[in-house]
């Protein structure tokens, strides 16, 4: 059965969705359990503060620079996929006109002008 165009739309709007979801989770830096300890739950009466969470700072550091690398790539990538959306759509009604200039030639010729 053919889909709708609302439906086609609504499937469009939705992989977009999904898309930028996935890159957004690819960038995201995964939490490591051996570089991080979870805090104990606070219990009625609380005897001792427990041991504050550690992170490797170098690890966070070098982690932070690779989604920068990878933010960075993922922008340069929308940007050319913008300016090729532009120049194909000069390059439409260039040919476009083109086109309709032919056929009017084609027509005065027929006509004889």
């Amino acid at each position: 059965m053919a889909m709708t165009n609302a439906q086609r739309q609504q499937r469009y709007r939705d992989k977009r969705t999904r898309e930028r979801n996935d890159a957004v989770t690819r960038a995201l830096v995964p939490l490591r359990a051996d570089l991080v300890t979870a805090v104990a739950a606070p219990q009625a009466i609380p005897a001792m503060v427990s041991e504050a969470a550690t992170v490797d700072l170098e690890a966070l550091r070098r982690d932070i620079i690779e989604w920068t690398k990878l933010q960075s790539t993922l922008n340069r990538a929308k940007a050319r996929q913008r300016s090729f959306a532009v120049r194909s759509e000069i390059a439409r009604y260039l040919f476009l006109i083109i086109t309709a200039a032919f056929y009017v030639l084609l027509a005065c010729a027929a006509i004889g002008i």
